[in-house]
């Protein structure tokens, strides 16, 4: 005996004809979408072997720096063996592209840790993150000015974020 109410599912859309490859290994996933599914962890690591690789002839060494107690500094390219000339990578692997109270509290360190004296300033500073940078803040990268002035607004309800050891 059937049951009439009884309604068969749909079979799954097709995607066309697959590779044997796609097969065997599922559908190629777009680079800049491996990014934002690896883990943060990864990510950094994956940021070190960039840049001792594909940027080994700007820099003499690569340190990775990330975790707790990392002063702000996720990635350090070195740019002669005396360490003292360096760019910096922070990275950022969040959902969602970077806003300005993303970058506060690492801004903030930076300002701390070198003001006291733990490191030099940095050649460059870097931001990476794989959802890119928001609107508002790509603004404030473009004027240092505003930058300033944004981030003297937002230090006291961020300086604990960037706060450091006395």
């Amino acid at each position: 005996m059937e049951d009439s109410n009884l309604v068969e599912p749909e079979p799954p859309k097709s995607l066309g004809r697959l590779t044997n490859s796609e097969i065997i290994l599922g559908i190629a996933i777009p680079p800049i979408d491996r990014l934002k599914i690896i883990s943060s962890d990864s990510f950094e690591d994956l940021i070190r072997e960039w840049i001792a690789g594909y940027c080994k002839k700007k820099y003499n060494s690569v340190l990775r720096t990330g975790g707790a107690n990392d002063k702000g500094r996720d990635v350090i390219g070195f740019c002669d063996e005396s360490k003292l000339e360096y760019d910096n990578f922070q990275c950022k692997h969040y959902d969602h592209p970077l806003m300005p109270s993303d970058i506060w509290g690492e801004i903030i360190k930076l300002c701390c840790y070198t003001y006291r004296g733990d490191y030099q300033l940095p050649r460059k500073y870097y931001f990476v993150a794989p959802q890119g940078v928001g609107g508002t803040l790509a603004g404030y990268l473009g004027n240092p000015t505003e930058l300033k002035a944004r981030l003297i607004d937002n230090w006291e309800k961020n300086k604990s974020i960037g706060a450091i050891d006395s």
